[in-house]
């Protein structure tokens, strides 16, 4: 009866996640820039064998300096679109697997660890956060390398629970994962860091089987490789690269940066929920180490670590809350356990009286506490009755393919269009410029249209050959002016 139970709500769960994630699919959240400069890269890397960019049909730029999402992202797109057609919601839909898999393996990884009813409860958590729609519908890196992330914490705790005597196989996929985690995208870069001081806390506990351990450098070794194949020449420097990864924003006032984002934690909703989530999750962590060590694990460990360095991370970055995300998934899915723990340590220790079914009750009340802002008050929920994304095809996919497109700052613009008659100027920021030379060609009339933001509008006078024409759901479409 218990494993009917199970495999019903893991039904349920898959249900559940595949209903919201695929709930108005194009529209919810709308497409964006680094979404369309990763369905492009994508696109290139299949056609070409290299992480690429148009900035004029047949030149690419190919600098591993633009690219923090990887090959484990953008093969499985740019093969479904170079199979199916290119398209937001082929593009889409692989993301749809993406979060399938994501909320499937979670599952699996908190059973293992803390058993079924704890499992129930985090999926419950993760299912109803809605960050988990707004930025794994859109083609972005963090859902698939959390995905990935989530492999590399199954198969270590494989691992761990066999006494590091798991086999070659379980070593190699955790090395894989790893490296597929660390391919997607780069803020997952700080996850070495992470095993490194995992390893040191528990290293007297390590079997230290160097044959096995092998199989997992081997693994990380396979993806490495792919890694450097797609994305890095003979030219790229490493500094630079890394240097661009971490301060994706070129930002220069830091200190004033970190007081500002500081201060998020304590302002603003998703930070501060964050920390209290994480305050709980260090609690419960304290209480383990002190009076439970057999309770705690290597894998937890090192996920605890990742999410406090990602917080640390965000204090020098550009405050969005979407480099918090990774961090947000993490503590969710061992939430529960944390809760429990610290309500039996009351029970045990202080002697007060909480009901058995109390930590269940609170994760139950803030899952649907998370249900109602996915469907009513959250960015994506905001977006369900949009039709921007309909407007865009309707007008760009009607574009005679002769026409010369130009793309000022809007790449994903590209997704749109039924050929690659287009130029493109990127401005990813101050220190990142993709297509500089190709504004010479606008003054010399070159194109028959100019794409452009309408938030933009005001750089319109830097185009004397050209007048507007239409608005196209925030878009501006730029004619030349002796076009007829």
């Amino acid at each position: 009866m218990r494993n009917i139970y199970e495999k019903f709500f893991l039904v349920f769960l898959l249900i559940v996640t595949l209903f919201f994630v695929t709930y108005k699919l194009t529209e919810s959240p709308p497409t964006w820039y680094d979404e369309g400069f990763i369905i492009q890269s994508a696109e290139n890397l299949v056609a070409h064998g290299r992480l690429g960019i148009q900035v004029e049909p047949g030149k690419f730029v190919e600098d591993a300096t633009f690219f923090s999402t990887g090959f484990p992202i953008a093969y499985p797109i740019g093969w479904v679109l170079c199979f199916f057609g290119k398209s937001l919601l082929l593009a889409r839909s692989v993301m749809v697997i993406f979060c399938l898999l994501l909320v499937g393996l979670s599952y699996f990884l908190i059973k293992k660890i803390w058993g079924l009813k704890i499992a129930v409860l985090s999926s419950l958590l993760l299912i109803s956060f809605a960050p988990l729609y707004g930025n794994g519908k859109n083609v972005l890196g963090e859902v698939p390398g959390l995905f990935f992330l989530t492999a590399f914490l199954y198969f270590l705790y494989l691992i761990e629970e066999k006494n590091y005597l798991a086999g070659h196989l379980n070593y190699f996929l955790a090395g894989l994962s790893l490296g597929f985690c660390l391919a997607s995208k780069s803020i997952f870069l700080i996850l070495p860091i992470s095993f490194i001081f995992g390893i040191l806390i528990f290293r007297k506990m390590v079997n230290w089987n160097w044959r096995l351990i092998g199989s997992g450098f081997l693994g990380l070794a396979v993806t490495l490789c792919f890694l450097f194949k797609t994305q890095f020449s003979g030219e790229t420097l490493l500094s630079k690269v890394f240097g661009d990864y971490f301060n994706p924003s070129a930002t220069t006032d830091s200190i004033s940066l970190a007081i500002q984002n500081f201060s998020r934690f304590f302002t603003e909703a998703a930070p501060l929920y964050l920390l209290v989530l994480m305050v709980f999750w260090a609690i419960a962590f304290i209480i383990r180490f002190k009076y439970h060590k057999s309770k705690t694990s290597l894998t937890e460990t090192i996920a605890f670590i990742f999410s406090i360095f990602i917080i640390l991370s965000y204090l020098h970055l550009a405050g969005w809350y979407r480099y918090l995300f990774p961090a947000q998934v993490i503590v969710l899915i061992f939430f529960p356990a944390s809760i429990e723990t610290i309500v039996i340590f009351l029970n045990n220790h202080f002697k007060i009286k909480f009901l058995a079914f109390t930590s269940v009750f609170l994760v139950v009340a803030l899952a649907f506490f998370q249900f109602y802002q996915l469907c009513f008050g959250s960015w994506v929920s905001a977006y369900y009755n949009s039709h921007n994304t309909r407007d865009l095809e309707s007008y760009f996919t009607g574009l005679r393919p002769v026409e010369k497109i130009f793309l000022y700052d809007v790449p994903e613009i590209a997704t749109f269009l039924t050929s690659d008659n287009y130029y493109q100027y990127l401005k990813i920021n101050d220190n990142l410029i993709i297509g500089q030379e190709e504004l010479d060609k606008i003054k010399n009339g070159l194109f028959d249209k100019i794409i452009i933001k309408a938030r933009r509008g005001d750089i319109i006078d830097e185009f004397p050959l050209y007048l507007e024409k239409i608005n196209v759901s925030k878009y501006l479409v730029l004619e030349r002016k002796n076009l007829h």
